[in-house]
């Protein structure tokens, strides 16, 4: 049986110069796990927020975003797709993108060095 301290300590061990990011996501709600490995990785949806902050740890959103445009006779499974934000069209999905991708620079003075 695996767990989040034993598969960070072991690829820890195997490379030691790479950044781990022990479980991706829970941002404070796993106290354990969330607090292995190099990285606070949050996951917000829709717009991006910085993940809690935890001493020694690289703070990264993971999991950001999720807006979609439903186009009739394009989607996936018709009347059942999913996304976190709708868009009323392909050219506001994208404008609503880039005004995601533009709050990570404010995300920065908040400690966020990466995002996904």
């Amino acid at each position: 049986m695996f767990d989040v301290p034993s598969v960070y300590a072991w690829a820890a061990a195997y490379d030691p110069y790479r950044l781990i990011d022990g479980n991706s996501g829970p941002d404070g709600r796993d106290p354990l796990s969330n607090r292995v490995g190099n990285v606070s990785d949050g996951h917000s949806y829709p717009w991006p927020r910085a993940p809690t902050y935890i001493p020694g740890q690289t703070q990264m959103i993971g999991e950001f975003g999720g807006v979609g445009a439903f186009i009739d006779g394009k989607e996936w499974t018709p009347g059942r797709c999913h996304t976190y934000l709708k868009a009323a069209d392909p050219a506001t999905e994208g404008g609503i993108y880039i005004n995601m991708t533009l709050m990570l620079k404010d995300l920065k003075a908040a400690g966020v060095s990466a995002s996904v």
